[in-house]
């Protein structure tokens, strides 16, 4: 039988920490990527694991190492697992709450080889990105055979992460989003009204008039949302860009040109289209 103290230099009756900061510097040591034309360091190395593994299963099965001669009982060494099942959400899945079928390997401990585990879930409104929930707060169906997996886990959390799909026509930039809107010019100059695409629903905006081509504005609180300790959501921000037709009609070619030649030579004072809008608003 391999001596497992001896392989990672550490005495018989050594206390936890000590052989993992044993194992961390052998490991270190004889890592196989800092030696990769060495096979006899990948060997070493698998030695080291190997007897690592052993030591940590004995303290974690029976709460002490056989061999020592301490009568008094030493504190459990734990050592804590967590396995992350990752659940996708559309972003406005992010918004309601949603049911999950979850579908996931688990490798067990002690080398129990795998279970699959299938239940379903109850994910809360208000999910972001990477947000991290027990599996056990949030599972309605398949709890019996969750039950049944999870007696054969030591020292394992199982969790649900949060991953965020992309949105055609959006951009996620941390809990905002970034989207784009394209007008024809004479809506630039002489103002608007459009529906912009949020992720829950179309958004009635107002385009002034004169508003400039690749310039933006933001819809406050219509982003993703925050984790609760920053509160709140993030922002949609909307890039305006001109529509340039690839085809007019002959109308549409002159009343063009008409405007380019005025626009040379027309004498007459222009006037601000934003105060005549306002004025026209106003009467």
């Amino acid at each position: 039988m391999k001596n497992y103290h001896r392989i990672l230099g550490v005495s018989e009756d050594a206390e936890p920490e000590e052989i993992k900061a044993a194992y961390r510097k052998l490991a270190k040591k004889y890592h196989p990527d800092s030696h990769p034309d060495d096979p006899d360091i990948k060997k070493k190395f698998q030695e080291i694991s190997e007897a690592y593994e052993a030591l940590r299963k004995e303290w974690s099965r029976y709460g002490h190492f056989q061999g020592s001669f301490r009568e008094e009982p030493r504190p459990k060494w734990s050592f804590h697992r967590e396995i992350r099942i990752p659940v996708h959400l559309e972003l406005e899945e992010t918004l309601v709450e949603v049911e999950k079928d979850v579908t996931y390997l688990i490798r067990l401990s002690h080398d129990l080889g795998y279970e699959m585990l299938k239940c379903r879930i109850k994910i809360p409104g208000g999910a972001y990105q990477y947000k991290k929930i027990p599996l056990q707060d949030v599972i309605c169906e398949g709890q019996e055979e969750y039950d049944k997996i999870k007696e054969k886990l030591e020292n394992t959390d199982v969790t649900i992460i949060i991953l965020l799909r992309e949105k055609k026509g959006f951009q996620i930039r941390g809990y905002h989003l970034y989207t784009d809107i394209y007008l024809d010019y004479v809506d630039l100059v002489l103002g608007t009204e459009v529906d912009v695409e949020t992720i829950e629903g179309d958004y009635h905006y107002v385009i002034k008039p004169g508003t400039q081509a690749e310039s933006s504005f933001s819809l406050k609180n219509k982003g993703l949302i925050r984790p609760y300790k920053i509160g709140g959501r993030g922002s949609q921000y909307v890039k305006i860009h001109v529509k340039v037709p690839t085809r007019l009609t002959r109308r549409q070619r002159q009343a063009l040109e008409y405007f380019r030649e005025t626009m040379k030579y027309d004498d007459e004072e222009p006037e601000d289209v934003r105060e005549t809008e306002t004025g026209r608003q106003a009467g």
